[in-house]
């Protein structure tokens, strides 16, 4: 550990003990949609306000935000106190150098709403969506010792798990809807519905289209409990590629999907670097 490193140590921690010794008023308007659940009392979920600043919502804060607000834009003025982090590893950049990443998280007590936004329509809506996040949150947790559920269906962490280390030996699958997860979904349940109109004498093309429409609307509803994440719709960008190629008479060859994924990515990552769709914007 060189001079300059314990510099920086001595600064976070002066930082940190001017941050906790008095509260503060800021004006925030998150971005982000829909909300990262922590699953920490102190943190329950979290809004990401930019690369390196978020807002943590306490447990209690949240569900009375739940249940007496209407509008959850939470965009207006928050009192709070700011948190300074950092870990412990230092990352390696472009250049191959280690930098020292600081994080800043402002723990918000009180909210006073902004009633002039022009974002209540959304902020009504994220309220009815946040709600039953909260209640599929509070049915599972009673036979989910470990957590996975959660993670599953809400991308919800859980403090002091393993999900990391799961995550360091391949097994990331396990913890995190993907788009494989999403396509075996609408497999079989566009089969049984198909089947079931068989039974009950509807016609094939009818058939057809009502097990889509369910296998989507199913498909949909996971997606949003589980935070609206940009990279679960990878599967149906590829998927509606290949039916636009297969139209318009072009070959689908072995390696397009890798293609069509690699572009999806980067386009993504380009459009949500500048702000644009940045309301979908979730943690990964």
């Amino acid at each position: 550990m060189n001079f300059k490193q314990i510099l920086i140590i001595i600064g976070l921690i002066v930082t940190e003990m001017c941050f906790d010794m008095a509260h503060s008023a800021e004006v925030l308007c998150p971005k982000q949609f829909l909300a990262h659940r922590k699953g920490s009392p102190t943190c329950w979920v979290s809004y990401r306000l930019n690369s390196d600043t978020e807002l943590c919502i306490s447990h209690a804060q949240w569900v009375e935000l739940l249940k007496y607000s209407q509008d959850l834009s939470l965009c207006g003025k928050w009192i709070g106190k700011w948190k300074v982090l950092a870990p412990p590893v230092n990352e390696e950049n472009l250049l191959g150098k280690n930098e020292k990443r600081i994080f800043y998280r402002f723990y918000g007590s009180i909210f006073v709403p902004n009633h002039n936004t022009s974002s209540y329509i959304f902020g009504v809506i994220k309220n009815k969506i946040e709600l039953t996040r909260e209640k599929f949150s509070e049915i599972l947790q009673h036979n989910d010792t470990f957590g996975i559920s959660r993670k599953l269906f809400l991308n919800e962490d859980k403090p002091f798990s393993l999900f990391s280390f799961y995550r360091l030996v391949g097994f990331v699958h396990v913890f995190t809807i993907t788009g494989i997860h999403l396509f075996y979904l609408a497999y079989f349940i566009q089969k049984i519905l198909s089947y079931l109109c068989y039974l009950c004498g509807v016609t094939t093309p009818c058939g057809l289209r009502l097990s889509n429409m369910a296998s989507f609307v199913t498909w949909f509803f996971v997606w949003v409990l589980s935070g609206m994440r940009p990279g679960m719709c990878r599967p149906w960008i590829i998927l509606g590629v290949r039916l636009l190629a297969k139209r318009l008479g072009y070959k689908f060859t072995s390696l397009s999907p890798l293609w069509i994924a690699i572009f999806s990515d980067l386009s993504a990552a380009i459009m949500l670097d500048g702000s644009f769709l940045s309301f979908f914007y979730s943690f990964p």
